[in-house]
């Protein structure tokens, strides 16, 4: 049972923390108007906005802003190199003492912002410099674990923006 995500979905249903709601959903509109199948699938609004309020309640949850206008969203998990798709399907709990980072959202609409995502995905979570990061991606209809090396960071970090 996960305790927290209970308590986010409590609080989203009763509505009551409104500045918090209000960007949470901005954050929401942002990822549906930007994601597509291969994150979300068929995924409701409602379920996308529970995982946002989810990230934002465990801190995982990276938003880029310009002149008040959302350019970019980054989530994360922090699990074990073993965690499998379930650790993400039943909403498992993060692991304090995992080994693994598992992106599990990046959308940007620039260069600029992408690149101001990855440098506030370093200084929040600088395990990702140590630990193994994986991902997940539909490759031919199938659900295919990425595994990604620290070389990526040094990769986007040059990128000009």
């Amino acid at each position: 049972m996960n305790a927290l995500l209970n308590s986010v979905a409590a609080s989203l249903k009763a509505n009551t923390q409104t500045e918090a709601i209000a960007q949470i959903d901005r954050v929401t509109k942002f990822c549906m108007d930007n994601g597509n199948e291969k994150v979300f699938g068929e995924w409701e609004e409602d379920i996308v906005r529970l995982l946002v309020a989810y990230h934002w309640a465990k801190q995982t949850l990276l938003v880029d802003e310009e002149d008040g206008e959302i350019k970019g969203v980054g989530m994360w998990y922090k699990c074990n190199e073993s965690d499998g798709r379930e650790f993400l399907d039943e909403w498992m709990e993060d692991r304090p003492d995992g080994d693994s980072i598992f992106p599990a959202f990046l959308c940007c609409t620039s260069t600029a912002s992408f690149k101001r995502i990855v440098v506030n995905f370093i200084n929040r979570e600088p395990a990702v410099l140590t630990h193994k990061m994986y991902g997940s991606r539909l490759r031919n209809g199938v659900d295919t674990r990425v595994n990604y090396s620290l070389r990526i960071f040094k990769k986007l970090l040059s990128i000009k923006a």
